[in-house]
């Protein structure tokens, strides 16, 4: 477990300085759901086109053949093919552990493997939650996992 993994913060300033030295030392990559959402791949790869940087490798999890035309050899974005998803309909538990070429399972095992520092998406929140939990696992010392929502989130 990484030092970062370790550490406690206790202000969102502390994270932010945290991740900054990181960001300073080596590239954060972050996996991204490419099949998951409303308007998936178009509007995924369009943000992450919007995000990458030096700094930032966004790495696209999903359908290679449909992604790879979207992001036209776009800096700091690369493509790691999952032929299966999860879909809003499917039962979150039975999928995780079932559809092991979704795009989910595959993007929670780049982070499990260390090949990606974070993994996001907009899909099926539920099966999200459990390929997190299946397989990156949870910190020792974490009881329950939390849920992220865009802040300030509409009442």
């Amino acid at each position: 477990m990484s030092d970062r993994a370790e550490r406690r913060y206790t202000s969102p300033h502390e994270v932010t300085a945290a991740w900054s030295a990181v960001a300073d030392d080596r590239r954060v990559r972050v996996a991204v759901d490419a099949a998951g959402g409303d308007n998936a791949p178009e509007a995924v790869v369009e943000g992450a086109l919007a995000v990458a940087a030096p700094s930032l490798t966004v790495v696209l999890v999903g359908d290679e053949a449909r992604l790879h035309p979207l992001v036209a050899g776009a800096p700091h974005v690369e493509i790691v093919h999952a032929a299966d998803v999860i879909g809003s309909g499917d039962e979150p538990a039975s999928a995780a552990r079932h559809k092991t070429g979704s795009s989910m399972v595959v993007g929670a095992k780049l982070v499990a493997g260390g090949a990606a520092d974070a993994f996001v998406g907009a899909g099926n929140t539920g099966a999200m939650l459990a390929c997190a939990l299946l397989y990156i696992r949870r910190q020792k010392g974490v009881q329950r996992p939390a849920i992220c929502t865009i802040m300030p989130a509409a009442p």
